[in-house]
């Protein structure tokens, strides 16, 4: 409480009409503020599974032709390690030129395309092309 000049006493402090106004204001600046948090917490969460989806792609056209043989045509499957993703590969001889005049032997150039699908009913995906010189197998 506090006196002014006259003796009267005046009250210091928010009216409700102010600390009402300044709510609403706090609630708009923290609902922005939550959208902006959410969308760079999805953004995130996207990229992690985009890089996961490189990396298994990475190591599934490496195995092709080492430890798992080139069958032209078209295969799908699930990675084994992470059965949320799963993969369509096309395995065609390549078409185009070729720095040497004949094949070798028995190999050859390979075009290879690998999709990788990943999310929610595969509704996402990352396709990857090569080349890969290698045998055909069995």
């Amino acid at each position: 409480m506090v006196l002014n000049r006259c003796g009267a006493v005046r009250q210091r402090g928010f009216s409700l009409l102010e600390v009402l106004v300044a709510f609403a204001i706090m609630a708009l600046a923290l609902g922005v503020l939550l959208q902006v948090f959410s969308g760079g917490l999805r953004g995130t969460v996207q990229t992690s599974q985009y890089v996961m989806a490189a990396a298994l792609a990475e190591s599934k056209l490496e195995a092709l032709g080492v430890s798992e043989a080139l069958r032209e045509g078209e295969q799908v499957g699930v990675f084994a390690t992470h059965p949320e993703y799963s993969w369509r590969l096309v395995v065609r001889p390549y078409e185009g030129a070729t720095p040497w005049p004949v094949e070798f032997a028995d190999v050859r150039l390979w075009a290879l395309e690998l999709e990788v699908m990943f999310g929610q009913a595969s509704q996402r995906s990352v396709q990857f092309s090569t080349l890969k010189l290698g045998q055909l197998g069995p």
